[in-house]
């Protein structure tokens, strides 16, 4: 494995059509055999999932655009409202 994937481009990947073209690219030129990630970001991952499921809380980010696939209620508290 050459390459650490963090929880962020793990999010962008999942979007498929809707991901960054250079994320894609990176991806698509890349052996798989090269791509790995950590424990941490899959419990990172495992954790959004169930807090979703068991309490469907809203996720407080300025990051919406990633998360707003999840359908996860959200709120930015850097846009004043």
């Amino acid at each position: 494995m050459k390459f650490l994937l963090d929880t962020n481009v793990i999010s962008e990947i999942r979007k498929r059509e809707r991901a960054h073209p250079n994320v894609v690219h990176w991806v698509t030129r890349t052996p798989v055999d090269d791509i790995g990630t950590s424990v941490l970001v899959l419990a990172e991952i495992r954790h959004g999932i169930e807090l979703k499921r068991l309490h469907g809380p809203t996720f407080v980010t300025r990051n919406l655009a990633d998360i707003a696939v999840t359908d996860v209620p959200l709120l930015d508290p850097f846009s004043g409202v």
